[in-house]
């Protein structure tokens, strides 16, 4: 039988399952669950090496939230994660953990070495409380997040010696020739408290797709918080709602969002205009105002890598696609921008003196960029434009 081709209207209908099954027993984050739906169904390309050539292939955007404690961060993350029908797993941030607990490690018994592998061969890992994790954890991670390819020191009994282990993340089903993956990661953190916790790496921030906050609920909405409603005799039961199939067909569908010229050059104006201008080279910031240059000289020490920028992109074409549209405006850029942009910035000592947020320089950039000729028919408006108890 001939398989069906995903529409509009078929990838909506998953999306919404996903956020409505999300909501059950959670009030007042409803932005909060659509961002996080963003990154679920926001697929980034990626190189990939597959018997030895290597190809660009799709997976789900890393997504990162920080926000105070219980707000309802991991709550969200479960809810969601679960709502795909694949493996799923929770991790802790902690201390002490080993790079072996997520990647694998051998061990010994029986007088030869079995391999046992890590929590990470899921289709969705969530990290909670990332930034409590040792730096040491976040090597094996960046390959992860970038190539969705583990690399594991394991000792090979044929050859005698320790090799590494190339182990793709995650196929969709147990089938040995089965060459879809689905391997979405999504973290948390807490931006208060200090004791106990790391700073995560330039590096690590510039692999999250998206970054978020959650602000406290509005009163009608935290009334209904209870416990009657999520442990009583009618208490709603969080299940799969769409296969891993369907998920990645979605995702892979809001890839063919059309981005128009004018589009794209709005997105590289507001890349190019995060940059300080490096000594003795050429000014590339042809669309930026003097007083925007003078003041990402004067407080970024680096501004987004072209990997946001793919990442960018990725972000507003499911943005358009969540609204109805097989195509993308301005305001979907603009939109985006602050979940993409705000959290890879680095920032220059003086900033950090004087106080300055990352949130700040990335709404001076918007501000301050022109537009491109365009008349934007786009009047919807994604209450996405700031990052609630983070900078």
């Amino acid at each position: 039988m001939k398989k069906e081709p995903m529409t509009l209207d078929r990838a909506l209908t998953g999306v919404n399952a996903v956020k409505k099954n999300t909501t059950l027993t959670l009030f007042g984050i409803d932005d909060a669950i659509e961002r996080a739906a963003l990154g679920m169904f926001s697929f980034v390309p990626y190189e990939r090496e597959d018997e030895g050539a290597l190809f660009m292939d799709f997976a789900p955007a890393p997504v990162i939230m920080t926000a105070r404690h219980g707000v309802g961060k991991t709550a969200l993350a479960r809810n969601i994660s679960v709502s795909v029908d694949g493996r799923f797993c929770f991790v802790g941030g902690q201390p002490e953990m080993s790079a072996g607990k997520l990647i694998g490690q051998d061990i010994y018994a029986g007088g030869q070495f079995f391999f046992a592998e890590g929590d990470i061969y899921v289709h969705v890992l969530l990290f909670d409380e990332i930034t409590r994790t040792p730096p040491k954890i976040f090597g094996p991670l960046f390959q992860t997040f970038e190539e969705r390819v583990a690399i594991a020191h394991t000792f090979d009994q044929s050859l005698g010696k320790v090799v590494n282990k190339r182990m793709p993340l995650t196929p969709i089903s147990n089938n040995p020739d089965e060459k879809r993956l689905f391997f979405w990661p999504i973290a948390t953190g807490n931006p208060y408290e200090q004791e106990g916790t790391y700073e995560l790496p330039e590096a690590m921030w510039d692999r999250f797709c998206i970054h978020f906050g959650i602000d406290y609920p509005d009163r009608e909405k935290e009334k209904l918080i209870d416990s009657a409603n999520v442990t009583g005799k009618n208490r709603p039961v969080i299940k799969s709602v769409i296969s891993l199939e369907e998920a990645r067909e979605i995702g892979l569908f809001f890839t063919t969002v059309r981005l128009g010229p004018e589009v794209k050059e709005y997105i590289q104006r507001l890349t190019e205009n995060s940059r300080a201008r490096e000594k003795d080279k050429q000014e590339h910031r042809s669309h930026a105002p003097q007083k925007l240059r003078d003041d990402i000289d004067a407080f970024v020490k680096v501004g987004t890598s072209p990997r946001y920028n793919y990442h960018f992109k990725a972000v507003v074409r499911t943005l358009a696609g969540f609204r109805g549209r097989l195509y993308a405006t301005l305001d979907d850029v603009k939109d985006a921008y602050y979940l993409v942009g705000a959290h890879r910035l680095v920032l220059d000592r003086k900033a950090k003196g004087r106080r300055i947020t990352k949130m700040e320089i990335a709404e001076q950039i918007l501000r301050l960029t022109p537009l491109p000729d365009y008349n934007s028919n786009s009047t919807v408006s994604f209450v996405g434009s700031s990052i609630a108890n983070g900078d």
